[in-house]
């Protein structure tokens, strides 16, 4: 029997219809989430934090829920703790890091 090296997490979002799995991003997947997060590129720079956060998450529920990759759609199912959370079990990116917060700070991003 093989042993599966990441794990999978139950979630629920608020006001959605079933819980979700989500799990570790495949290499792919995980460059398109780094992708939405790209701070050099102008149309992010000159977005809000939060709607890059969601831009990212919805990348991620490609696969993990495909109705809800449409930012839009869910931002009416997600509050900041939830995209902070989904963030992390997908792509490993822990926003309350310190070392990301002194990162951000000493390129010139605010939260």
């Amino acid at each position: 029997m093989a042993n599966r090296i990441y794990s999978v997490e139950e979630i629920e979002l608020q006001g959605w219809k079933k819980p979700i799995k989500i799990h570790p991003l495949t290499i792919k997947k995980l460059r398109k989430v780094f992708e939405a997060l790209d701070f050099e590129r102008d149309e992010i720079k000159e977005k809000p934090f939060i709607d890059v956060l969601l831009d990212a998450v919805a990348v991620a529920m490609e696969t993990f829920e495909p109705e809800l990759s449409d930012s839009e759609v869910l931002a009416d199912h997600v509050d900041q703790l939830s995209l902070e959370h989904i963030l992390e079990v997908a792509a490993g990116i822990k926003l309350n890091d310190p070392k990301l917060e002194m990162s951000m700070r000493a390129n010139g991003m605010t939260t």
